[in-house]
């Protein structure tokens, strides 16, 4: 799991590898897992945790609970290129 929190401690992003599938979950569920900021740094992170991963042949991108990933949260961050 990485390090990335929101405002209550609990993590942005999750990790994980499963029978040499990375899966990378958006974990932001009350904001429909709408990225921000800080979304956007952790998952950063993460892809690049999975790239450096040997045991990660393919990576699967997945949001928390029934939400799925959604267009900008309200409060836009400035652009970045990931």
């Amino acid at each position: 799991m990485t390090a990335s929190t929101d405002a209550s401690g609990a993590p942005v992003i999750l990790t994980e590898v499963r029978n040499r599938i990375g899966i990378i979950t958006l974990n932001r569920p009350e904001r429909r897992n709408a990225l921000n900021g800080a979304l956007i740094e952790a998952l950063d992170v993460a892809v690049q945790e999975m790239a450096d991963n040997p045991e990660a042949k393919i990576v699967v991108l997945t949001g928390a609970r029934r939400a799925t990933t959604g267009p900008w949260a309200r409060r836009r961050a400035p652009p970045r290129t990931i």
